[in-house]
């Protein structure tokens, strides 16, 4: 297939096969609820009414019993559901390159984000019953550092919903999230003039905060959006900034500590780190509260962080990323191990954590100017395979289980191709040259986009 030059999407369908299940919301439970059984089986009805024994004597089975605490169960034939699998037979569903809006603005160079931004089955409500929607911000020429327009797609590929008629910092990313209670989510970007702008979910502009210096957000700055303190109100986090959910200021952030490895990108985010309920925000060496106070900073540089259970205590480790190394962070900032990328990269990108080769146990993905490579829980190297990244070389990303086998894959797009490398020891199962990006430090999200029960790439491309 020729090269879309200005392709945006490229989906791929794992295969004719369901990978996500149904498209609801699992079931919540508390203690005291009896669950009802997965509406997928059809011999574990939940009739509301308790199973009398028969005349044999024996009691029928409930799929209720099958709902406990860490116990070692027997499980019940009817009820049991085997995962099912497949090959990576990966398609292109759609693409789009030209829009009735902005025409000129047809380069992507950011992560794309997927929310439900229409009322798809006409049941007055907007949410995860609809078909989900695609966002992402467009600029012109090779400007990645000028404007740029918001723009949303239809996720099933059925065209255009808006562009937004506010300028953006073209390759900057953006988040979405209820910020004001209604139950419909909002959109938050970067404008030229380093101010956090949000946007109602049709496009327009809800409202924008007082304007920020590049030494404090960085070149295309991705906002994050959460709860910090639980009081119900949500916070955006931009690098150590921290907006009210009206976007006044709570914190002004800082330029020492942001999230970033050098100038690319301010990708810190909020979590409960230790466990006690209040959450911080983590940049590549050091934590901060919401209202800005460092609560401990380790003696490494900036980077780019990510955050998981390595040791199986419950708390949270950092992995953060920069010129060309990796560190594992304790939960006070303790140095737990590093490392230095292979084939003598001088750069990494956004760090991946997940189950890459299936043992239980969660591992580092980084990419660098030449490669790709895994390092294991204890920071020992597991493979690495070689890429094409020279222009910034600290571009990310995404691991799933396309096979349904138990064995990730990882999908990771460099300059000129997307790969996707058996997450156990690297093998190529995908090397496609349908792509092209000057990149920074975006990746592919995967996600069910049409709603559609499968899994597909939305791959970002610019020429």
């Amino acid at each position: 297939m020729p090269r879309l030059p200005l392709a945006l999407l490229l989906l791929a369908a794992c295969s004719e096969y369901n990978l996500g299940g149904e498209k609801d919301n699992p079931q919540i439970l508390d203690d005291t609820a009896e669950p009802e059984c997965p509406p997928q089986i059809p011999d574990c009805e939940d009739t509301g009414e308790t199973a009398e024994p028969d005349d044999t004597g024996e009691e029928v089975p409930r799929c209720e019993d099958l709902y406990f605490g860490a116990q070692n169960l027997d499980v019940v034939e009817a009820c049991e559901v085997i995962p099912q699998t497949g090959t990576f037979t990966p398609v292109v569903e759609w693409s789009i390159s030209t829009f009735s809006t902005q025409p000129a603005y047809d380069q992507v160079m950011m992560t794309p984000i997927v929310a439900s931004l229409t009322d798809d089955n006409g049941d007055g409500d907007i949410d995860d019953d609809d078909i989900p929607d695609v966002l992402f911000t467009t600029y012109t020429g090779t400007n990645w550092t000028g404007a740029g327009y918001l723009r949303a797609v239809h996720g099933d590929g059925s065209g255009e919903i808006f562009t937004a008629s506010v300028q953006l910092e073209g390759s900057a990313g953006l988040a979405a999230g209820d910020l004001d209670g209604d139950g419909v989510v909002e959109i938050v970007g970067a404008t030229l003039a380093h101010e956090i702008i949000a946007f109602e979910h049709d496009g327009t502009e809800k409202w924008r905060s007082r304007a920020f210096t590049q030494t404090v957000l960085a070149y295309a700055p991705y906002p994050a959006i959460s709860d910090m303190d639980g009081d119900g109100s949500p916070e955006v986090i931009v690098g150590t900034v921290v907006l009210n959910s009206n976007g006044t200021v709570r914190s002004p952030g800082n330029t020492t500590s942001r999230g970033s490895a050098g100038t690319y990108s301010s990708l810190s985010f909020p979590v409960d780190l230790d466990g006690d309920g209040v959450e911080e925000i983590i940049t590549g060496n050091a934590a901060f509260d919401a209202d800005g106070n460092e609560l401990w900073r380790a003696s490494v540089p900036d980077g780019y962080p990510a955050v998981g259970d390595f040791d199986g205590d419950g708390e949270g480790e950092v992995v953060a990323t920069a010129n060309g190394r990796v560190w594992l962070l304790d939960t006070d900032g303790a140095i737990l191990w590093q490392q230095s990328l292979p084939n003598s990269s001088t750069t990494a990108g956004p760090p991946t954590i997940a189950d890459y080769d299936g043992d239980g146990e969660p591992e580092v993905g980084v990419a660098g100017i030449s490669l790709y490579a895994v390092f294991d829980t204890d920071g020992a190297l597991l493979w690495w395979r070689p890429s094409q990244d020279g222009s910034s070389g600290v571009t990310g990303s995404a691991v799933f289980d396309f096979e349904g086998d138990g064995q990730a894959e990882a999908v990771y797009p460099d300059e000129t191709r997307v790969w996707v490398f058996s997450g156990t020891d690297g093998a190529i199962k995908l090397e496609s040259p349908d792509h092209s990006s000057w990149t920074v430090t975006e990746y592919a999200p995967i996600v069910d986009v049409d709603g559609d029960g499968q899994a597909e790439i939305v791959v970002p491309n610019c020429t």
